[in-house]
């Protein structure tokens, strides 16, 4: 076990000097000439205390939840528990599933404290939301405990299969495949309606602006939906959803409230790139190759830290040290896989500009939408390597000012240094 200690403490290692980083931000003096230009330093300072409201605890949890995880995977409390349910249950299906339930949830409750401050408090003190206690509580656990149940049951068939059959590493990412398919198709129509009041468009000039752009960009649309997200938080976004005849634009009613019928359309015609370009399965396939790349590493990655195959792992009473492998090999695939998804969305950006001819509007909309979102401004370039799905905001800002001609400050590229 010395070997899954050291490898434990590296993971904290890292994730504190992240964490360092992250605190320290950006002082780049031209950047931060450039932030001021768009915003002011009282921006700039409110969306870096939003940041470090959220992530320093979530740096605590994560490193805590990790030293628990390492304590169940050394002792042997666990196999109690697992030996447990065998006499009770014969399923071995069930005992599997039960086990990754179990794991799910004990570490739902340790995160309970740490979300009830980044997910209610935090929000409530930068006036983000104004919900209650009671309803913040509500939908916390409620969507807690649908992931939970998903999630588990897609790693007890996984875990099935690598158990009963010798080409799992076949089977696993077709499985993969399959699931994330159908969670991209139950999300948006059984999900989301669960958790919010949606309603078609009323305001039939918007409505027709959009279907013009749509129009534009050969995509057919069924109709336009309003999502009552104001009634929660005043995060703004849309998406573009389902397929065929029955495909869908979902807009948060705080655009609606916040940003003018350009600036939508702006954001309607980056979801737009996204839709047409297929990134969504771009990303299960690419998700489902890597899985198909990752099994034989992680399998090298495991025998090399525990002595054990991902067959034993995959056993009911070796579950704490898959998931502890698991947390600890995903965290180091971060860059990559975040990488592709900032090409994606730079991609989106210039598909948005170009569509809309509008490029002052799409730097007002970012402007705007950073400052209701309370983004930080001016992020460590190395935390943001690792870290950000998506450009940072002066670097979208800087993408739509290449396209002006005359006009506006060259903002400085977010990577050049501390």
């Amino acid at each position: 076990m010395k070997k899954l200690k050291i490898t434990a403490l590296l993971y904290i290692v890292i994730i504190i000097t992240l964490s360092l980083l992250g605190i320290l931000g950006n002082s780049n003096e031209d950047l931060l000439k450039a932030a001021l230009h768009y915003f002011t330093g009282s921006d700039i300072a409110v969306g870096k205390a939003y940041f470090l409201h959220g992530m320093i605890p979530s740096t605590i949890y994560r490193i805590f939840s990790i030293m628990v995880l390492l304590y169940m995977a050394i002792k042997k409390k666990y196999y109690v528990y697992i030996n447990f349910l065998r006499s009770k249950i014969r399923s071995d299906f069930l005992v599997l599933l039960l086990s990754f339930l179990s794991i799910f949830v004990f570490f739902l409750i340790l995160r309970f404290p740490f979300s009830i401050y980044t997910g209610y408090y935090r929000d409530w003190l930068f006036q983000f939301s104004e919900i209650s206690f009671f309803t913040w509580l509500l939908r916390f656990f409620s969507s807690s405990l649908i992931s939970i149940f998903i999630i588990s049951l897609s790693f007890a068939i996984i875990s099935s299969v690598v158990l009963k059959t010798r080409k799992y590493f076949l089977y696993i990412p077709v499985i993969f495949f399959v699931l994330s398919i159908l969670i991209s198709i139950i999300y948006p129509r059984f999900i989301t309606p669960l958790f919010f009041e949606t309603k078609k468009i009323s305001d039939p000039v918007l409505k027709e602006e959009i279907f013009k752009l749509t129009a534009r960009s050969n995509i057919n649309i069924e109709d336009i939906y309003i999502i009552h997200k104001s009634k929660y938080n005043s995060a703004a976004n849309a998406y573009l959803a389902g397929t065929g005849a029955e495909r869908k634009i979902f807009l948060y009613d705080t655009l609606l409230d916040k940003f003018s019928h350009k600036e939508i359309l702006s954001i309607v015609a980056h979801e737009i790139l996204h839709y047409k370009k297929e990134h969504m399965l771009i990303g299960i396939l690419l998700g489902t190759l890597g899985v198909l790349i990752a099994i034989p590493l992680f399998n090298i990655f495991s025998e090399k830290i525990t002595d054990k195959s991902i067959k034993e792992l995959a056993r009911a009473e070796n579950h704490p040290q898959l998931f502890l492998l698991i947390v600890i090999f995903v965290f180091f695939t971060k860059p990559v896989e975040n990488s592709i998804s900032r090409k994606i969305e730079e991609q989106a950006d210039r598909y948005s500009i170009e569509m809309t001819n509008d490029p002052q509007t799409f730097i007002e909309m970012k402007i705007k939408l950073a400052k209701i979102n309370k983004s930080f401004l001016l992020p460590n370039p190395v935390y943001s390597w690792f870290y950000h799905t998506h450009p940072d905001v002066l670097e979208r800002i800087r993408i739509a000012e290449s396209y002006k001609k005359k006009g506006g400050i060259k903002v400085p590229a977010s990577g050049n240094g501390q």
